[in-house]
């Protein structure tokens, strides 16, 4: 009659004592790299994918529209600073600006400055490819 054998809980945690146990935990380590790999290859090829996207939609706007855009967007960027400049003169009057509200201040110009340089790559990026 065959016994029956049992493996202690922490079986998988033990000191590697076999070849086999050294080729095994080999494997799923290059399984593990291979996977992480491929995760951030198929990312990167989202992104690329997205970006490429963006690119094309600004390539087929006119000339006119695009310069538009930009105008709209010094526009904006202007009108932001003007009305956070206002803001803070009035918080200065009446004595009550202070860091937090500064910081404040240039968080939301850094936020606006952030998107208009991202769409601006994407714009200046269009424009290159039109001229090739």
């Amino acid at each position: 009659m065959p016994s029956v054998h049992t493996v202690r809980s922490d079986f998988l945690e033990q000191d590697i004592q076999t070849e086999t146990q050294a080729e095994r935990i080999k494997r799923e380590h290059a399984a593990a790299r291979a996977a992480q790999a491929a995760s951030k290859k198929k990312a990167a090829s989202k992104a690329r994918k997205a970006d490429s996207w963006i690119t094309r939609q600004f390539s087929q706007l006119s000339d006119g529209s695009v310069t538009a855009i930009a105008i709209a967007n010094v526009f904006g960027v202007v009108g932001v600073s003007g009305f956070l400049g206002y803001r803070a003169w009035g918080l200065y009057e009446r004595s009550r600006l202070d860091w937090k509200h500064v910081g404040v201040g240039f968080g939301v110009l850094a936020a606006v400055g952030a998107v208009e340089a991202v769409l601006g790559r994407y714009l200046y990026r269009s424009k290159e490819e039109d001229s090739s």
